[in-house]
């Protein structure tokens, strides 16, 4: 009846129906159970005002190594690869192509880059103009080395030759240095297949002979002409005198020359009996000290 109130005297039969934001449709219900369904439409939310929230511990639980995992990827789809905490590293076996252009952020300009240079101490190496600043040390300068080589010498692994005036080193046995007794000394030189059609004097194998105690020169004449053969000393080397009379050595003979006065150098000199008559000979130098 109008103006009249309605009173319902069973309470388990009073229902209150509960509406959100669509008044059309209450908020459903299944044996008292609220039902919640998934959203497969867009749902768009506006916000008027700031929303501010504050959250603690948002894991729901802490994380544990033997339990949860996460992978890191590289430049591809595949995760690094890890064994027992370490990560595996394997050779390239198949050739990589890298092409990069322009990495610089921009080109180096001298008016405005700068490549500083350190040595031994804090300061860069000083330039003017370009060039390298070298100045002279005026004070004294302490270095300090210890054990510089790489290990101890020990005589066993390791040698010092000693070499002399010869390309031979200086022999030694069990430590003790080898003096061989030399009761004579060889001291030689040649020229061989000595050619000439002059008969101007020319000379050769000139040799110190001061220290000699015997000096001879031997000479074969291996052409069929003629050769003139003399002996000739000197005190300097220069000055060349004639120790004894020109001896003429017939064709395919040999014979020997020895000086008859000392001078600290002697030598052998040669010329053709006839101008324009050709010869070739052989001649050696040997003394022993």
């Amino acid at each position: 009846m109008p103006n009249n109130l309605v009173f319902n005297r069973e309470p388990d039969q009073l229902k209150i129906q509960i509406y959100g934001s669509d008044t059309s449709n209450p908020i459903s219900t299944t044996n008292g159970r609220l039902n919640i369904e998934s959203i497969s439409d867009t749902v768009s939310v506006t916000l008027s005002g700031s929303v501010s929230v504050t959250v603690t511990d948002l894991d729901i639980r802490d994380l544990a190594y033997t339990q949860d995992t996460i992978r890191i990827y590289g430049s591809e789809t595949y995760p690094l690869s890890t064994t027992q905490g370490r990560l595996n590293i394997e050779s390239i076996s198949a050739d990589v192509s890298i092409t990069s252009t322009d990495l610089d952020i921009r080109d180096l300009a001298y008016t405005q880059d700068t490549i500083r240079i350190y040595g031994s101490e804090t300061y860069p190496l000083s330039t003017t103009q370009g060039r390298l600043n070298i100045e002279s040390i005026s004070a004294d300068v302490s270095i300090t080395s210890t054990d510089l080589d790489i290990r101890d010498l020990a005589y066993t692994q390791d040698t010092i030759r000693i070499y002399g005036s010869e390309t031979y080193p200086l022999a030694t046995t069990t430590g003790w240095l080898n003096i061989l007794n030399r009761s004579r000394y060889m001291a030689e030189s040649s020229a061989l297949t000595v050619t000439g059609t002059s008969s101007t004097y020319n000379g050769i194998l000139a040799s110190d002979i001061s220290d000699k105690s015997m000096v001879s020169f031997a000479v074969h004449n291996k052409g069929s002409s003629e050769v003139s053969i003399r002996v000739e000393v000197s005190p300097d080397n220069t000055l060349w005198i004639t120790d004894s009379s020109a001896f003429t050595l017939a064709g395919n003979a040999a014979t020997v020359f020895v000086p008859k006065y000392f001078l600290k150098y002697a030598r052998i000199a040669y010329a053709a009996l006839t101008d324009g008559s050709a010869f070739t000979f052989d001649a050696w130098y040997q003394a022993q000290v």
